[in-house]
Formats: C-alpha cells, sequence, structure tokens
C-alpha cells in the first residue's frame, strides 16, 4: 500500500509540474449564419475566462478552458416602400458559458517568444439571449428572447463546434492569440426553418501562472 501511495504521489507531482492555471479575456466578432430578408452585420461582443495549460512531449499542450462569452449578430431591417417599420437594425446578444478543448503546439523562435497553433471543439450553453432595436429616429427599445426547443423559441440553448487558434506566448506566460469559432449545431427551434448557425473571431490576451519548463 505505501509503495502505491508513493507512486500515486510522484505521478501527481509530475503532472503538476506540467501543467499551470491562467487567466484569459478578450473581443469578439461575432456573426450567426441565417437566410432571411435581414442583412446581418457583425457585433462586437466579450469574453473572459479560465484555463488549465497541460504540456505534453515538448511542444505541445492541451488547454481546457471555461469562459462566459457573448456571441449574436447585428441585423439591418429591409425596408419596402411604403413600410411603416420604425426598426433601423437590431442588436442580438447570445450570452453562453462556454467550454473549449484545444491541442496547442508551439514553436519556439527564441527563449522568450513561441508561435503557437492550436485546433480544438467547443460547447457552450445559452443562459441569456436579449435584443436592442434601435430606430431610426434615435430611439431603441430591449427585449428578451425565449430559449429552448419549442416551436414558440427562438433559441436553442446548446451549441457545439470547432474552433481554430493561432498567436504567440512571450516569456512562457503572456500570450496573444486569434480564434475562429465555428457553430455546428442548429440553433433554430423549428424543423422548417433555415439552419441557425453561430461563427465567432476572438482576440485574447492571457496569461499563464507559473513556468512551461
Amino acid at each position: 500500500m505505501k509503495k502505491i501511495l508513493l507512486t500515486l504521489l510522484f505521478t501527481s507531482s509530475i503532472t503538476l509540474a506540467k501543467a499551470q492555471v491562467g487567466i484569459t479575456a478578450g473581443g469578439n466578432m461575432a456573426k450567426y449564419s441565417y437566410t432571411s430578408n435581414a442583412d446581418r452585420k457583425s457585433m462586437f461582443g466579450f469574453n473572459g475566462g479560465l484555463f488549465y495549460n497541460h504540456n505534453f512531449g515538448e511542444n505541445f499542450a492541451i488547454q481546457p478552458e471555461l469562459s462566459y462569452t457573448i456571441k449574436g449578430a447585428t441585423l439591418y431591417t429591409e425596408i419596402f416602400i411604403g413600410s411603416n417599420n420604425p426598426v433601423m437594425k437590431y442588436q442580438n446578444r447570445l450570452k453562453y458559458v462556454q467550454f473549449s478543448l484545444p491541442v496547442m503546439r508551439s514553436f519556439e523562435v527564441s527563449d522568450e517568444f513561441d508561435f503557437d497553433l492550436g485546433l480544438g471543439v467547443f460547447v457552450g450553453y445559452l443562459t441569456s439571449a436579449n435584443y436592442t432595436a434601435k430606430n431610426f429616429d434615435g430611439t431603441s427599445s430591449k427585449g428578451d428572447f425565449k430559449i429552448g426547443n419549442a416551436a414558440t423559441d427562438s433559441f436553442k440553448a446548446l451549441d457545439y463546434g470547432a474552433s481554430a487558434k493561432i498567436g504567440f506566448t512571450m516569456s512562457k506566460t503572456l500570450g496573444f492569440h486569434f480564434r475562429y469559432e465555428a457553430g455546428i449545431a442548429d440553433l433554430s427551434p423549428t424543423p422548417n426553418d433555415p439552419k441557425l448557425k453561430t461563427g465567432n473571431t476572438t482576440f485574447n490576451i492571457s496569461y499563464i501562472f507559473g513556468s512551461k519548463d
């Protein structure tokens, strides 16, 4: 029993020596795909969270990340002659708690500079969704979307997809990265409606506590 405990303690110490906790925060440029008469544009949001960096091999790492992120889109309404629609555009915000799992590959340029590439997957849960309607006269109004799988709901709660990441890390701790997330899940609750999928480009600054060495 003592040998088993010593072996587990030794294995755990090696694992912890190769792993660090980090924080990350940044901005989003998000737009979901949907076939409609509205002209969709990107919407600015933000994200922030914690990640766990575990190295394996000399230049590879996995970085499971738990974050809060705002996606969505800006929709400009199509105005016909004789229309009395006062709304110029809608800003639709989808607020997710998201788990990401990228596998990173680092290329050491110098002792203080690493170039990073990553591929991974993500799963997000939609905690709330709302819109801001901005009118032509400068006024605006706000409202909430319903979340669920019923025909009367606006968005399904579960989103998932793939992601790609590129950037660099300075001094083995301070990182600057771009990431693109492509949603695979159809968020439209109505089967006959066009498919609705998220897309999101992020720029994040991250910091890893502890050295990778």
